[in-house]
């Protein structure tokens, strides 16, 4: 029996060393559920049910609550009744003490018949469709609600999103950035590194490489810099970049990939998709759909990182983050969270509504690795 538990929990921690968390938006990972107040009644003639459902769905039809099922269960057994969802308190606002009286009468002068219905009452039910299975337990404590599951997003919520062989690739391109974070000759020990994942093939690396003339060059933005270099453009030059990716003493490596030119002949994608292709909306003319992760403006040119995954042992900052966004990245690993981060801790820019690209962020890469490279002196 011990044996076996020793056996479990080490199986445990290995599972535990693996896993990768997603960073979603709060309304996606709270289990509170918001709550709006209603008028139910029970009904004592079930003959009447479908008579008084039809008359309630014309006299008050329920737009901001269509999640809600009308009719609930109520009790067990011999004492099992049903009970029907009138209408929403603010439509007809009356004062608790005078419900009983009231409600009924009310009722009546729009057109829904009392007989069969009993005692009228206030209710708590949910606010929204629940979006996850947690919420959806908690909401049909208050009152039955329909709920259509994402089976990619509960796969994300109970880390089973990447199988044995894309964890394996993920720390391994982690490993890439911890490798190249020891080379920072900046304020900080952190490595970046872009992926294609089209190919899986590195785009590019950087570390840290920030200085009193240059104190913006932290390695994501250099990263993105980098990408722009290869195709003909970017705005920095920088001392050392390599074009061997396997190079251990330089700072930052770029590959040669495309010139942003309309003569550029550019191998175009598989038709298959991946797990996650979407389409992206066009942003200034240019169409944007995901093919493999890599997306291509008019002239069949990707613009600069669209379709690229970031790989970075420490959480970006407000001013990466944006950089990414704007550069249209895929999707952001990243080794450790830090105070003021801007995708988890503090700011999750990455799904903001208001904003016109959104990408997907996991953290807890090779986390404790990540977090030791703080603690070294650069």
């Amino acid at each position: 029996m011990t044996c076996a538990k020793k056996l479990k929990t080490a199986v445990d921690c290995e599972e535990e060393r693996h896993w990768i968390l997603p960073v979603l938006a709060q309304h996606i990972t709270t289990n509170t559920i918001e709550l709006d107040t209603v008028y139910a009644g029970a009904i004592e003639d079930k003959k009447v049910t479908s008579r008084l459902l039809k008359e309630l769905c014309i006299a008050y039809p329920l737009k901001l609550h269509q999640h809600l099922k009308r009719i609930r269960n109520s009790g067990t057994g011999k004492n099992v009744r049903l009970e029907v969802l009138l209408c929403c308190e603010r439509d007809l606002p009356c004062p608790e003490e005078r419900i009983r009286s009231q409600m009924h009468a009310t009722l009546e002068a729009n057109n829904v018949s009392t007989e069969g219905l009993g005692n009228v009452y206030l209710a708590k039910v949910p606010r929204s469709s629940p979006l996850t299975r947690a919420q959806y337990r908690e909401a049909i404590a208050y009152w039955p609600t329909q709920f259509h599951e994402d089976k990619q997003l509960e796969l994300l919520l109970d880390g089973r999103y990447f199988g044995s062989a894309d964890r394996t690739k993920i720390e391994n391109h982690m490993r890439t950035a911890i490798s190249r974070a020891r080379n920072s000759t900046g304020e900080a020990r952190v490595g970046a590194v872009f992926v294609d994942p089209l190919s899986d093939t590195v785009v590019c690396s950087s570390c840290d490489l920030r200085d009193a003339e240059h104190p913006f060059h932290h390695a994501p933005n250099v990263c993105v810099d980098l990408v722009a270099r290869s195709q003909g453009g970017g705005a920095y030059e920088y001392n050392g970049v390599s074009a061997n990716p396997d190079s251990s003493d330089s700072p930052c490596f770029v590959r040669e990939l495309r010139r942003c030119s309309p003569e550029a002949e550019v191998p175009r994608a598989p038709d298959e998709r991946t797990p996650g292709t979407r389409e992206l909306e066009g942003h200034k003319g240019r169409t944007a759909t995901v093919d493999k992760g890599l997306a291509r403006n008019s002239a069949g040119l990707p613009y600069l990182c669209t379709g690229y995954d970031l790989y970075t042992t420490r959480e970006p900052c407000v001013m990466c983050a944006m950089a990414l966004l704007h550069s249209r990245i895929r999707r952001v690993f990243y080794g450790c969270s830090v105070p003021g981060g801007a995708l988890g801790s503090y700011y999750n820019i990455h799904v903001q509504p208001e904003l016109n690209h959104h990408f997907e962020v996991f953290r807890g890469i090779l986390q404790e690795e990540c977090k030791k490279l703080q603690w070294d002196t650069v």
